[in-house]
């Protein structure tokens, strides 16, 4: 093969080469430019501000949705705060009824264990108070009174005017003074006397003021004082 035709036969195979990848480049074009297929390295088309939109929106309709749901939630959870504290205020209102009581002290009949002007609680359950207990009552006039009983059913009450002591069964009224005049008790009894079965006996502490002292009824009663503030 002559040096002419060896040139030719370059120049050939560089046309057929440059043909080839004219041709590679048409195709590649051609497929680009179909429709209903897409290039697989072009870029994608933005969707993220569309998908936000439709989760907002279907966040919101299920707030709506959900909002009358939540609204009955909370009125039942304030019903039944309402109805706890009715029954709070009912079950005090029953204890103070038929447990406790309240009376505040306006006289000086028993300054020195209780003073005037402060509050005693006293339980309505002991209506059998023990000697010596301080007892709340109802006088004869309607007004509750604090005394201190000292002798029930069966216990005689006298009266040792030498000695000038009240006894009760013989016996000396513990926590109480010599000195004290009981003159007007004494006025008021024929000593010795037996009290009944349906009566107590009650004194005051401050002999300043013996007013509403000596046999009560037992049914009078209110209760037995508990605690004194």
């Amino acid at each position: 093969m002559t040096q002419k035709q060896k040139t030719e036969k370059r120049e050939q195979e560089k046309r057929e080469k440059a043909e080839r990848k004219a041709q590679k480049k048409r195709e590649k074009a051609e497929r680009k430019n179909k429709p209903g297929k897409a290039d697989p390295k072009a870029p994608k088309r933005e969707k993220a501000p569309a998908k936000a939109e439709t989760k907002a929106a279907e966040a919101s309709d299920k707030e709506a949705a959900e909002a009358p749901e939540k609204a009955k939630k909370k009125h039942g959870a304030l019903k039944g705060i309402l109805i706890a504290l009715a029954i709070l205020v009912l079950i005090g209102v029953l204890v103070f009824e038929l447990l406790l009581g309240i009376v505040h002290v306006n006289d000086n009949a028993m300054a020195g264990s209780v003073n005037r002007g402060s509050y005693l609680l006293y339980s309505r359950m002991d209506k059998l108070p023990s000697t010596n207990d301080l007892v709340v009552f109802k006088n004869v006039g309607g007004k509750t009174c604090v005394r201190r009983m000292i002798a029930r059913g069966g216990d005689t009450v006298s009266f040792d005017e030498y000695a000038n002591r009240i006894k009760v069964n013989k016996k000396a009224i513990p926590n109480v003074p010599e000195d004290v005049d009981w003159w007007g008790l004494d006025m008021t009894y024929d000593f010795p006397i037996t009290v009944q079965d349906d009566q107590v006996f009650v004194l005051s502490g401050n002999r300043e003021d013996p007013s509403n002292e000596g046999l009560i009824d037992k049914d009078s009663i209110k209760g037995k004082a508990i605690w004194i503030f």
